[in-house]
């Protein structure tokens, strides 16, 4: 179970699904493996066949750094099949 209130889920999906719809994402780390401590990072991996524009990944570390609905901060990877 990924340690994430419902509202921190919602938030992250918002985000995410406005940034970059339709790329496959998980999350690993300690939320992950329920080690995570009250304000731990989220590590998000997100998955595509196309490299991330920078411009896209600054909008999406704004719109995490600017949410009020997230205790912790958000590391954004991206994976980039070739």
């Amino acid at each position: 179970m990924i340690a994430l209130s419902p509202l921190e889920r919602k938030t992250i999906t918002t985000i995410l699904d406005k940034r970059v719809p339709g790329v496959p994402r998980s999350v690993f780390g300690s939320r992950a493996v329920g080690k995570a401590k009250r304000f731990s990072d989220l590590d998000l991996l997100l998955e595509s066949h196309l490299p991330l524009d920078p411009t896209i990944l600054g909008m999406l570390k704004d719109d995490f750094s600017e949410s009020t609905y997230l205790a912790a901060s958000c590391e954004v990877c991206w994976f980039c099949k070739v």
